[in-house]
């Protein structure tokens, strides 16, 4: 297990390269705090539209503290930038836990996601939320956009205040599967009545609603 408590270190392990990335398959326990895009050095973000980008990585984030640890896309002097975007798990699954993703900005045209852009390959996203991301522009999605044959499961996942031009929280096309379950707001067989009616759209959506 890689322990991560900064910025930078939460960089270097999920889309460093080879020489610092946390091994294929290993468990990132992300420490408790705030993870944000206005850090104005570029070793920490990926590019000027994504935080973190993983390219062909599987294994496990968590937070050491379940939703203790906030990932935020937003931030001064700088341009508000994707949480999360996976390209590829490698045969295997990525899942994510404990997480809570805000304030997070698609680029658009398209490319919505402002949380979470699933582009290829398997994640698995456990007991986080997601607030007042935005699919940026004219894309789809606020939340969560899944394309391009990726597979993505959600189960105990709450969404609050998401932004897109439709489907607020989560959208998936191009062959993109998002199976919803287990307690993801109201409308979904399992939720208890807790969170609103989850917005979500897209050929490759579905989920046991009541």
């Amino acid at each position: 297990m890689l322990r991560v408590d900064s910025q930078a270190m939460l960089h270097a392990a999920i889309s460093g390269d080879a020489g610092t990335r946390s091994p294929v398959g290993g468990t990132v326990a992300v420490e408790p705090g705030v993870y944000s895009s206005s850090v104005p050095s570029s070793s920490v973000v990926s590019s000027s539209t994504t935080m973190f980008l993983t390219l062909d990585y599987h294994g496990r984030i968590e937070c050491s503290a379940a939703l203790s640890c906030r990932l935020s896309g937003a931030g001064s002097p700088h341009a508000r930038r994707r949480v999360l975007a996976v390209d590829g798990t490698g045969g295997g699954e990525l899942a994510v836990s404990g997480i809570k993703f805000v304030n997070g900005a698609g680029d658009g045209g398209g490319g919505g996601g402002g949380g979470l852009q699933l582009l290829r390959g398997r994640v698995e996203v456990m007991a986080c939320t997601f607030s007042a991301n935005d699919a940026g522009g004219n894309g789809l999605g606020g939340a969560i956009a899944v394309s391009s044959g990726g597979q993505l499961s959600l189960s105990a996942v709450a969404f609050t205040s998401n932004t897109a031009l439709s489907f607020t929280d989560v959208f998936a096309e191009d062959y993109g599967t998002a199976v919803v379950s287990g307690e993801c707001g109201e409308g979904f067989e399992g939720s208890g009545g807790q969170g609103e009616r989850i917005d979500v759209g897209g050929e490759g959506v579905s989920g046991e609603r009541e």
